[in-house]
């Protein structure tokens, strides 16, 4: 009997165990080969990139029809090679370290977000190591195509950085509330106004109310739940207690904010700090009250117009001026309109209306006001507007009222004792007018008539005599003009000063011609509003002073014209001998007269009338004189008339 090798047994139990083992791989192989089929099926159909790639060589070793589509068939080339571009070996962005942990195992899944150097497109990658069919380890990467999300997300991104661009750097506290009541985004301005940063308001929707100032504080609490329910807009002040204690002012404003479906979605509201503008109120408030008691203090009474609402300020002399007290006022008992004197009401009014209408720089009229005992007191009243809106209306109107009555009494008697100066005048003028009427013409019968009988002495003295004669009807003639140029009032009409000039050259036309003098004046002269008798007396008197005390040296007379805001201003200039200095003091009153002209035909009130004509038109008169020689007459004539 043969003894059998143990080694044999072994070896032969070991083929029938393979037998086995492999009867068993072929079942299973027979099975795998069913299971690829339905998963490639699965994976052909992902709209993704799917492939699998050894971890070692990189290899591609599977890709799905998607991917195939996208980047060709590249199963057996380096993944670094075919799925992106510049790659000189290994992608540094690589994920496969990331996918097994330090002892070499799966690791599980390891999400991402990448951007494709071939194509551009955003993906979102989960990758994971698998054991392959030949049991090595491989990446398997599925990647799906997020661009067009990337691309709402990107506008989502700029959206709301311009949101916070906008909204964060505001000056002013900005806020959105929910519909509920829950602050959604408040500025960062908000630290700086109130002391306390976005995100305690955020954790605290009562914070703003429980800041609000004490006394604001109801109000503002009633308004909080009044703008969730009403869509109307909102605005009003209140105060807060900053975080440091200070008391500040808000301007609120806030307006519903609705989705461009109509749906509501709260409140966008707007805090302004007017800390400054309020301290400045309250300051100009007090100056205000100030500048009324100073008024009030340096006159009989102030009074302060808002055009607006028609509401006026009377100060305390005001009412007390007329008998009044501040009682009457306050009741408005009384007003500056119902005191007026009916036949001063238009005028006084007028002057007012004239004002306000930008015709006259200042506000002045004389009028009579009803006192307490019903008497007509008179009152001089001055004013100014103030302040104006943007499109230049006034909105503010000022003034004073001072008691004349005492003036006005005296102007009553002045005008008297004026009356009786004047007849005596006239008397006086009649009087000496007729002797020297006389006196010429006996004279001239004298000289005439018996001329052979007198010696050449006796001729000089006729010739004085009827000098002397004519001097004092000329005289006389300059009193009867200065009185009638200060008493009568003035006819105002349009007046024509190129006409005016022309007909001065005309009058004086023989002197000028002979004298071979130049008559300069402008090309063009205005219209202006003035008594045209008045003012071609006063040019006529500049014109007939320059030819008489001119001297042999006169060459030119220039009339000119210029005006300013308030004023037309005429002028007469020469070249000739002039006044010196030290003459020219009181040039303008009666009776001076140069030193020199004392042989020069003249009355000495030539200038007199002038300045009399000035005074009327709320103008003045004055000289000025050359570097070297020659002098020039101004007269200004007021705009408003």
């Amino acid at each position: 009997m043969t003894r059998k090798n143990p080694d044999y047994d072994e070896l032969l139990q070991r083929v029938k165990d393979l037998e086995i083992e492999v009867a068993g791989c072929q079942q299973v192989e027979k099975i795998l080969w069913d299971i690829p089929d339905q998963l490639y099926a699965v994976l052909n159909s992902l709209e993704a990139i799917v492939y699998v790639a050894d971890m070692d060589t990189y290899e591609i070793l599977f890709v799905n029809e998607y991917t195939a589509k996208k980047f060709g068939d590249i199963v057996g080339k380096k993944c670094w090679e075919k799925l992106q571009v510049n790659q000189s070996g290994p992608c540094p962005f690589c994920t496969n370290e990331k996918l097994l942990n330090k002892y070499g195992l799966l690791a599980g899944v390891y999400s991402w977000e990448f951007q494709n150097t071939i194509n551009g497109r955003w993906y979102a990658i989960a990758d994971r190591a698998i054991i392959w069919v030949d049991g090595r380890i491989v990446r398997l990467e599925i990647a799906t195509d997020i661009s067009n999300r990337k691309q709402y997300e990107e506008k989502l991104r700029k959206s709301e950085e311009k949101f916070h661009t906008f909204a964060d750097f505001t000056y002013n506290w900005e806020y959105w509330i929910t519909p509920d009541g829950q602050i959604l985004y408040t500025s960062p301005s908000c630290e700086r106004i109130t002391g306390y940063a976005p995100e305690d308001y955020l954790n605290d929707p009562e914070l703003l109310v429980s800041i609000t100032y004490f006394e604001d504080r109801i109000r503002f609490a009633d308004h909080i739940q009044q703008e969730l329910t009403k869509e109307t807009d909102f605005h009003f002040d209140f105060r807060i207690v900053s975080k440091t204690g200070e008391t500040r002012w808000l301007a609120h404003s806030c307006q519903p904010v609705y989705a461009q479906d109509g749906k509501h979605l709260g409140r966008r509201a707007s805090n302004r700090d007017i800390t400054k503008r309020k301290q400045m109120e309250e300051a100009l408030r007090a100056s205000e009250r100030h500048f009324h008691l100073a008024l009030d203090a340096a006159s009989d009474g102030v009074w302060d117009r808002n055009i607006c609402s028609g509401d006026v300020f009377y100060g305390e002399n005001w009412a007390s001026l007329l008998g009044y007290n501040d009682d009457d006022i306050q009741k408005q008992k009384i007003t500056w309109e119902s005191l007026l004197h009916p036949e001063d009401k238009q005028q006084a009014l007028s002057a007012v209306n004239d004002h306000l209408e930008g015709k006259t720089s200042r506000y002045v009229a004389e009028f009579r006001l009803k006192n307490t005992v019903g008497d007509w007191q008179w009152t001089l009243a001055r004013g100014k507007v103030v302040e104006w809106d943007e499109n230049g209306r006034p909105l503010r109107f000022v003034g004073t009222h001072t008691d004349i009555s005492d003036r006005k009494s005296a102007e009553k008697e002045l005008k008297k004792a004026t009356e009786n100066i004047k007849f005596f005048a006239y008397s006086v003028a009649h009087d000496l007018k007729n002797p020297a009427v006389a006196i010429y013409g006996l004279a001239k019968r004298l000289k005439e008539q018996h001329s052979e009988a007198l010696n050449e002495n006796g001729l000089k003295l006729c010739d004085q005599i009827l000098r002397s004669a004519e001097n004092v009807e000329n005289l006389v003639g300059k009193i009867n003009t200065f009185i009638s140029t200060k008493e009568s009032p003035l006819r105002l009409e349009m007046v024509s000063l190129q006409k005016t000039v022309q007909m001065i050259r005309d009058e004086l036309s023989p002197q000028i011609d002979i004298r071979s003098i130049k008559f300069h004046e402008p090309d063009s002269l205005p219209n202006i509003k003035a008594d045209r008798i008045s003012i071609l007396r006063a040019l006529s008197n500049f014109v007939d002073n320059s030819l008489k005390y001119g001297g042999e040296k006169l060459s030119v007379i220039e009339v000119d014209y210029k005006e300013t805001d308030e004023h037309h201003i005429l002028s007469i200039k020469d070249d000739g001998e002039g006044i010196k200095r030290e003459d020219s003091h009181g040039i303008f009153r009666m009776f001076k007269r140069k030193n020199k002209s004392l042989d020069v035909k003249g009355t000495g009130l030539g200038l007199a009338i002038v300045k009399e004509i000035a005074e009327q038109h709320q103008g003045r008169v004055w000289i000025e004189h050359g570097l070297i020689k020659g002098i020039t007459f101004f007269i200004s004539i007021a705009k408003n008339l």
